[in-house]
């Protein structure tokens, strides 16, 4: 019989749940203070390429989207 409060596997795994909350919390930290940072500099001017490749990127992603819910209306036979 096992007289230990906490096995050693749900110690670990609390640890791990624990340390993922403390490095969301600092990611959000951060993200925040870059947010604030950002909103008083100036918005950049893009050249050609960047927005060719911010609206591929745009319109690959709702094709992505369109793809998986077509997808899955066919897998349930829906169609």
């Amino acid at each position: 019989m096992n007289t230990d409060p906490m096995s050693p596997l749900a110690l670990l795994t609390l640890l791990g749940e624990a340390g993922t909350v403390m490095a969301f919390t600092l990611y959000l930290t951060v993200l925040g203070s870059m947010h604030r940072e950002a909103r008083t500099m100036p918005l950049p001017r893009l050249d050609p390429v960047s927005l060719a490749l911010q609206a591929a990127a745009k319109y690959g992603f709702r094709l992505g989207i369109l793809a998986v819910i077509l997808c899955s209306l066919f897998y349930r036979g829906l169609t």
